[in-house]
Formats: C-alpha cells, sequence, structure tokens
C-alpha cells in the first residue's frame, strides 16, 4: 500500500472536517437547533468518493481482475463525485438566517462548502493519475472533463429536482425520466454548464499550486 503518498494530504483533510464538525457541533449546541445538521450528512457523501479512490489506490494490486475492480470503482466514484462539490450550493440556506448568527453561519457554510471542494479535487487528482497510469494521458483528461460535466448535472438534479446518488438504485425509472426532461431543459443545462465550468477552474488551480509545490520542494 502506498501510504505514504496519501497520509499528509488525507490528515490534512480530516483535520479541516473535524474543525468544520466542531464549528457545527457549537452552532447547534448555542442554537438549540438541528437546523443545520444536515451538514455534517452532506459532509461525509462528500468525502466518498475519496474513500472510493483510496480503496481502489491501495487494493488494486491484491486483485486479479484489477480492471474489472477500477471500472467499477471509477463508477461509484463518478456517482458520488458530485456530492464533494454540492456543498457549494448549501450557502442558499443563509438567506433565511438571523443578522447575530450571520457571519458565523457564513464562516461555517464556506468552511464546509471548502472541505467538500477539496475533498473532490483531491479524490480527482487520484483518479487522474490512477487513469494516466493504466491508459495513458489522453483517458485521464477524458476522465476528469467528462465526468466534471456530469457533475455539473448531478449538482443540478441534486439541488433542484432533488435526487440523491443513491436513488440511481432505490427509484432508478423515476430519475432516468428527470434526467431525460432536464435534459432539454436550457435553464438546467445552463447551470450545469456553469457549475462543470466552475468545478474544471478549481481543478486547474488544484493541479498548479501540485506543480508549484513539487516545483519547490525539488530545487
Amino acid at each position: 500500500m502506498k501510504l505514504s503518498l496519501i497520509q499528509k494530504p488525507i490528515h490534512f483533510l480530516l483535520l479541516l472536517s473535524g474543525i468544520c464538525c466542531l464549528m457545527l457541533g457549537w452552532r447547534l449546541i448555542s442554537s438549540n437547533s438541528l437546523q443545520y445538521s444536515f451538514m455534517a450528512w452532506n459532509l461525509f457523501l462528500a468525502w466518498v468518493p475519496l474513500l472510493i479512490m483510496l480503496f481502489i489506490q491501495n487494493y488494486e494490486p491484491v486483485y486479479v481482475n484489477k480492471y474489472v475492480v477500477i471500472a467499477v470503482g471509477l463508477a461509484f466514484w463518478l456517482l458520488f463525485l458530485p456530492n464533494a462539490p454540492y456543498i457549494i450550493t448549501d450557502l442558499m440556506h443563509l438567506r433565511y438566517r438571523k443578522s447575530y448568527t450571520l457571519w458565523y453561519d457564513c464562516l461555517m457554510v464556506f468552511s464546509f462548502a471548502s472541505v467538500g471542494m477539496y475533498t473532490g479535487l483531491y479524490s480527482m487528482l487520484l483518479a487522474h493519475k490512477l487513469v494516466n497510469r493504466l491508459f495513458g494521458p489522453s483517458f485521464g483528461w477524458a476522465l476528469i472533463l467528462g465526468s466534471l460535466g456530469l457533475s455539473g448535472f448531478g449538482i443540478y438534479l441534486g439541488r433542484f429536482s432533488r435526487w440523491n446518488s443513491w436513488d440511481l438504485f432505490v427509484q432508478p425509472h423515476h430519475l432516468f425520466i428527470d434526467i431525460l426532461r432536464q435534459a432539454f431543459n436550457p435553464a438546467a443545462l445552463k447551470l450545469s454548464v456553469a457549475f462543470a465550468l466552475v468545478m474544471v477552474l478549481f481543478y486547474f488551480v488544484f493541479l498548479s499550486f501540485i506543480q508549484l509545490a513539487k516545483h519547490e520542494s525539488a530545487s
């Protein structure tokens, strides 16, 4: 297992997630309300695609039919990937806040959204490296750009149509009908493209910082 390659980023993300949970815990206790409790669940869902990629990365050499394991793992990774950047849309809940809690709520929701995004970006980096190594750079970029485009649409389905990743197994018929309907909805397409472009921008910035860090450590 290549734990040394993932140890520091994982510890860093765990630390940030812990800080977010502490902020949420204080907010729930001080307000005596469970109003923001859903954010803990959303953060857990943001971790799912990263956990899937860590599982594939660490246990890939163990399996004989590793390409089958990788294909199935990447399919589940793609299914849950929109949950990571989805937390950004939770900022909409701030419009209902009272003035005396507004700034704390802004910091808390922004922290959750940032950690969710970073967790998703790191999972994309692991998927990108895996496909690059096995199938070449062209397939790697096709996977990333395609997954970001689908994730943009997935965010729209989650926020506006209120679908969840597991609905693919719970009520697939209704989900596919809505997907077909939203695919011809101009508003849905515009927002999906906007979400996807923002994530593409974040991923390129993320890669730039990684390359800069590697260059500085090598010099």
